[in-house]
């Protein structure tokens, strides 16, 4: 059995290391961060619960903007500090309807892990006592805190209580097991309610790697109308590249505003602005600024419909083309427009004139070409989007390989028409590929530097560590290491803070062509970023000034030994860090206090003349009536830590469990209630994070597993190892039992379920007609746009009589 203990004691462990492995913690620091956060969180709670309801706008925004209405939020009646447990008494069935899947799929999460730590908490009413019921020896002796004796590490090396270590996490890792298969059966039921509603992602695809002969929006829709059924396919538009008409466009949107805000300026001063602070220098002595305004208002509405109509003439030219068998450019003449043999000089010269009425038209063709192209607009991409009558020939589509030829005719699920990047729809393979290779070299290159400041910062919990090194901090007084315990939690909380900013960035490279896939890239690179940084190398961090010389002879087995006794001892760090993540993190969110700050900006310096511009968002500043969408991504991934720290630690320092339950308690209720009162779900993707979520927690299941065999060789558990080879073994059985059907059954809706939701629509005579044009660019969608404040009629008249003394509205 000796062959089974993974590595000999490592020489950077302490000198009576070779009797036993012994994991000091520090119960001050964990004492102090306790009762100074938990004031703090009794002191937030009582604050919010006093305010809510005296301040409808700023903490009920559902129930006070009409467009964020929410049925829950207005009929609501949740007093003071009642809010925390009635948000409980809300049945997921109901908050489906009004927060949607992707919150509700966030809630589960918090509550997933809340279970498994309170399994863990069950656990630790007997771990605990085991544990500090342990023989006193030499090794453990000078132990005097409670935390380091209810850990493992208080245990002699070969004790016959590592089988309650053992034993727990079967039962541990067995019930979260158990767990995630009834969130799998949960998440799959209720993903497939919402890919069978009717909405325009539910009906329509993405298609990329489009040949030439295809790419207009006539031979798309053809080309799939020849693969499937004609009668089920709906529309197609092919994207164009249209810069010149964007920037026309995006200056039209900015004349609109600044006309609304000087008719607005009108309306509550009664006098003629002659001048507007703005992109725009408007405004003389002999004429109004709204007269001026007007003008250009007319002017780039007609620029924009005349190039409009010619992006569309072109998709028409390029439709007729591409339908031709020759080459675009070319049409095929028919055998009585070729002259051969004419047997008298009238029918050459009428074949004559046919053949050159035949060129003039080709030649008329590439002039309309050529004008529509002009600075590149209308020059049609290689993607585009096709929509269907139902949903069974949409799940067809996308099940279906379109091409031979790798890459051409993807198809993909289409995201929410107001999430497309449409300057990304269409990149070359060749750029998409180099995006993300890019991307991924940058990623782990931050890695790699990440590690010095996380190195550093959790170097300061540990300064008897850093003495050894640094002889100059031996005179260190006991207050500053105590408040250096305090900071690093803090510290490390910052840098998770900053990592979104910079991975957003590289996410951007690969060419996402929807918020929804940045997002997810997005998760799955912090996720990453977090187990790697935050959780190992913050737990090493601080041994590897004693290991440097070390890891150049025998890198693996000093690495497997660093880990398995380096993380035990960093339970009380961990700890601090989940309370104060939570604390602060609780702070922010009920009191809203960084939309306060946002708003309080936007409100002095945007404009506040009507109601109307007081709700608007300017400049990316969002007032407290308009909350941002919630950040699904960043979200999950920090809560990511919380599972991975219960999962290693729930067996080898159980007073963990307790501190990550409670936690995750107080964050469920508090994201219930602001999913119901604040947060829209106008971006609700149907929980796609979920699955990857998912994925992460039973990849970091095995390595917490891992880890803990590891603990046990430092222990020399030779008799428990073979069980926890065994859970391993079992573990990876499950991954692989869950991975075969269960992501693909909950990405795609069956087509049982398909035919029944098809056979409905058809009985009630259910309308697509709203999927027209739902995926067309922006841009091509609205050749003129007048002030909103104004009716068309007002605001002619505006223009014609304003400079004189004839009455007018304004």
């Amino acid at each position: 059995m000796e062959s089974l203990t993974p590595v000999s004691t490592p020489t950077f462990m302490p000198s009576n290391a070779g009797n036993s492995v012994v994991i000091e913690t520090n119960a001050d620091a964990l004492e102090a961060t306790v009762i100074s956060y938990g004031l703090l969180m009794i002191f937030v709670l009582a604050i919010f619960s006093f305010v809510r309801n005296r301040y409808p706008k700023l903490f009920n925004v559902r129930a006070s903007v009409p467009d964020l209405y929410c049925d829950i939020a207005a009929n609501s009646n949740f007093g003071g500090i009642d809010w925390i447990w009635n948000v409980f008494k809300v049945e997921d069935e109901h908050l489906l309807e009004s927060v949607g899947l992707d919150a509700v799929c966030t809630i589960r999460f918090l509550h997933l892990g809340f279970n498994m730590a309170f399994v863990g908490c069950l656990n630790a009413l007997v771990l605990i006592p085991v544990y500090m019921t342990a023989e006193v020896t030499d090794a453990n002796s000078d132990t005097d805190n409670w935390l380091s004796k209810s850990n493992i590490g208080y245990l002699r090396n070969q004790d016959q209580r590592l089988y309650a270590t053992v034993i727990s996490s079967y039962i541990f890792f067995g019930s979260a097991m158990y767990l995630i298969l009834q969130e799998f059966k949960w998440y799959t039921t209720n993903r497939h309610k919402f890919l069978s509603r009717l909405s325009p992602e539910n009906y329509t695809v993405f298609v990329s790697g489009l040949p030439p002969e295809i790419r207009s929006s006539a031979t798309l829709l053809e080309h799939f109308r020849k693969t499937l059924q004609s009668d089920e396919v709906f529309d197609a538009t092919i994207a164009v590249d249209i810069p010149k008409l964007d920037i026309l466009v995006a200056k039209r949107a900015k004349m609109v505003d600044d006309f609304e805000h000087l008719v607005n300026v009108y309306e509550t001063t009664r006098t003629k602005p002659t001048q507007f602070h703005s992109s725009f220098l408007l405004g003389s002595s002999n004429a109004g600024a709204i007269k001026k305004l007007s003008v250009k208002i007319l002017t780039i509405n007609s620029e924009i419909a005349e190039v409009i109509d010619e992006v569309e003439e072109l998709q028409r030219v390029n439709s007729v083309e591409e339908k031709s068998d020759d080459p675009p450019g070319l049409r095929k003449m028919d055998s009585s427009c070729v002259p051969v043999s004419p047997s008298t000089e009238s029918d050459h010269e009428a074949r004559r004139d046919q053949l050159v009425e035949q060129i003039v038209d080709e030649e008329e063709r590439e002039r309309e070409k050529e004008l529509a192209m002009r600075n590149g607009d209308g020059r049609a991409r290689n993607a585009g989007f096709v929509s269907f009558k139902s949903l069974m020939a949409t799940a067809s589509a996308l099940q279906m390989i379109h091409s031979a030829i790798p890459f051409e005719k993807l198809v993909f699920e289409a995201p929410l028409p107001k999430d497309v990047f449409w300057a990304n729809v269409g990149i070359r393979h060749r750029d998409l590929q180099g995006g993300k290779l890019l991307a991924l070299a940058l990623t782990i290159r931050l890695c790699i530097f990440w590690t010095i400041p996380v190195t550093f910062v959790t170097s300061l919990t540990k300064v008897e560590t850093l003495k050894k090194s640094l002889p100059f901090l031996d005179d260190t007084p006991q207050w500053v290491e105590n408040g250096l315990k305090q900071v690093a939690p803090l510290a490390l909380i910052g840098l998770v803070a900053i990592l979104p900013v910079i991975l957003i960035r590289f996410a951007r490279m690969e060419g996402h062509i929807s918020e929804t896939s940045l997002q997810a890239s997005l998760f799955t690179k912090l996720s990453l970023f977090i187990i790697i940084q935050t959780f190992f190398v913050s737990a090493i961090s601080g041994s590897i000034l004693m290991v440097l010389e070390q890891l150049k002879d025998d890198a693996i087995n000093v690495i497997v030994s660093l880990l398995a006794g380096s993380l035990p001892e960093q339970a009380t760090y961990f700890m601090q860090y989940v309370i104060i993540q939570t604390t602060i993190g609780t702070a922010l969110e009920l009191l809203r206090i960084m939309p306060l700050i946002e708003s309080s900006v936007r409100s002095r310096a945007g404009p506040n003349l009507t109601q109307k511009e007081r709700d608007s968002v300017w400049m990316g500043l969002h007032p407290v009536s308009s909350p941002k969408e919630f950040d699904y991504a960043t979200f999950l991934s920090e809560r990511i830590l919380y599972f991975m720290v219960v999962f290693v630690y729930n067996p080898l320092s159980p007073v963990t469990c307790f501190i990550v339950a409670i936690n995750f308690l107080i964050s469920t209720a508090v994201y219930r209630h602001q999913f119901i009162f604040i947060y829209p779900p106008t971006n609700d993707t149907g929980g796609k994070l979920f699955p990857t979520a998912m994925n992460f927690l039973l990849s970091s299941i095995v390595i917490a597993q891992i880890t803990i065999w590891g603990v046990l060789g430092l222990k020399k558990g030779a008799a428990q190892l073979p069980f926890m080879v065994l859970l391993m073994f079992m573990t990876l059985l499950f991954r692989v039992y869950i991975g075969q059907q269960h992501f693909k059954v909950a990405e795609y809706l069956p087509s049982t379920e398909c035919a029944l939701v098809d056979k409905q629509n058809s009985s009630r005579l259910v309308s697509l007609e709203f999927l027209k044009d739902m995926y067309l660019q922006p841009s091509l969608k609205c050749k003129t746009l007048y002030p909103n404040n104004l009716s068309k009629e007002t605001f002619m008249d505006t223009l014609l009589k304003y400079e004189t003394n004839e009455p007018s509205k304004y």
